[in-house]
């Protein structure tokens, strides 16, 4: 299991993608917080590490939910 992390284009603007390899929750090592995947603008001020919690597979039923 590791961090994937590799550079995308958006808007004209090079910014960094983190994701797991394996399909689990990444979490940001300064602030807590968890994400299936996370941007950051170049440098990256923030570290990630793996949890044990799979990324969802569909959206859950809730409110908001459209549907599709």
């Amino acid at each position: 299991m590791a961090i994937t992390s590799k550079n995308i284009e958006v808007n004209g603007r090079t910014l960094i993608k983190h994701e797991s390899d394996c399909g689990k929750i990444i979490c940001q090592v300064e602030t807590g917080r968890e994400y299936s995947s996370a941007v950051d603008v170049i440098p990256c001020k923030y570290t990630y590490e793996e949890t044990d919690k799979d990324v969802p597979k569909y959206p859950e039923r809730g409110e908001g939910y459209n549907g599709q």
